[in-house]
């Protein structure tokens, strides 16, 4: 009697267990909703990579032919890197256009965040540098487009060159 005493609570608290993470992934979901899905950056860079991964996805789907012979393999991975290239010229400006019209359909403002600067004291022997500041909208393109790009391209090329 004292096993069917023993497996009824742990059946308990297995299921009181699951109802705690379905809660708290709720609570992720509903956090998540709230406060990245309405921010522009997080849906540009939704934007971003669906193009990037719709991409590779097609070319992926190529490659996987059961009668794939390597130099049209190698073509394909080419191709894919100059499609690459191109929207690392031309594709952040159509991505960020497509964005604001997707913005404007839900209702949610067309803006970069800006970054806090972190100022620093400077000593009196040390040299001050003029660093360079971006806008935020330019900040995003250097460090979040270029930077997804150019290491996409760098792997395809490094797979490219196992071959």
């Amino acid at each position: 009697m004292s096993n069917t005493k023993y497996e009824s609570g742990y059946e308990k608290l297995k299921k009181k267990r699951k109802v705690e993470k379905l809660i708290e992934s709720q609570r992720g979901v509903m956090s998540l909703a709230t406060h990245e899905l309405e921010d522009f950056e997080f849906l540009l860079g939704m934007n971003i990579w669906y193009d990037i991964l719709f991409a590779v996805n097609s070319v992926s789907k190529i490659l996987q032919s059961k009668d794939m012979h390597i130099d049209v393999a190698i073509d394909h991975l080419k191709c894919l890197i100059t499609y690459l290239k191109h929207y690392r010229k031309n594709g952040f400006a159509l991505a960020l256009e497509s964005t604001k019209k997707m913005a404007i359909k839900m209702d949610i403002e067309s803006k970069f965040r800006e970054k806090h600067k972190i100022h620093r004291k400077s000593h009196f022997d040390e040299n001050i540098s003029n660093e360079i500041t971006h806008s935020p909208e330019e900040s995003f393109h250097i460090e979040y487009f270029l930077y997804i790009l150019d290491q996409s391209i760098n792997s395809i090329r490094h797979d490219l060159n196992n071959f």
